[in-house]
């Protein structure tokens, strides 16, 4: 859509490994992929291209750091 911003964020451990890839419009969350800090993917994400899904975070530690819930790009 004319006007808007689509941007693609790359976010990274401390320890150097991919944490996750976010795709965004304007300010919704559209898809994104996570990894996990031993750089296995995550199983749980499953954020899709309208932004209705399931996203999980990590600490660098490995441990969950939270589970949200997006529809349409916005966190229930």
């Amino acid at each position: 859509m004319e006007g808007e911003l689509n941007s693609w964020q790359t976010y990274w451990y401390e320890n150097g490994t991919k944490k996750a890839e976010k795709n965004y419009l304007t300010a919704e969350l559209l898809s994104a992929e996570v990894w996990q800090p031993n750089g296995k993917k995550c199983p749980i994400t499953n954020l899709n291209n309208e932004g209705n899904g399931i996203l999980v975070t990590y600490n660098n530690d490995g441990s969950e750091y939270e589970r949200l819930i997006y529809r349409g790009g916005r966190v229930l």
